[in-house]
C-alpha cells in the first residue's frame, strides 16, 4: 500500500470520526465496550479506506500506461 502522506491522514481522519460516531451513537453496555467498539469500528474503516485508495491508484495507473501504448 503506497498511499501517500496525505491519502494516509485522511485515511485515518475519517477513520477515527466514524469511530467517535459509532462510540456516541450506539449504547453500549460499559466505557470498555464503547472504546473497544469504537476501535474496532475505526480499523475496520481504515482498512476499507486504504484498499479503495490502492484500487483507485492501481486502476488510474492501469489507465495511464494504456493511453501511452
Amino acid at each position: 500500500m503506497r498511499g501517500t502522506r496525505w491519502e494516509n491522514t485522511k485515511n485515518a481522519a475519517i477513520s477515527i470520526l466514524i469511530g467517535i460516531l459509532a462510540a456516541q451513537s450506539i449504547t453500549w453496555r460499559d466505557t470498555f465496550c464503547q472504546v473497544g467498539g469504537a476501535y474496532v469500528v475505526a480499523q475496520v474503516i481504515w482498512v476499507f479506506l486504504t484498499a479503495y485508495d490502492e484500487i483507485i491508484r492501481k486502476r488510474t495507473e492501469g489507465r495511464r500506461r494504456h493511453e501511452r501504448a
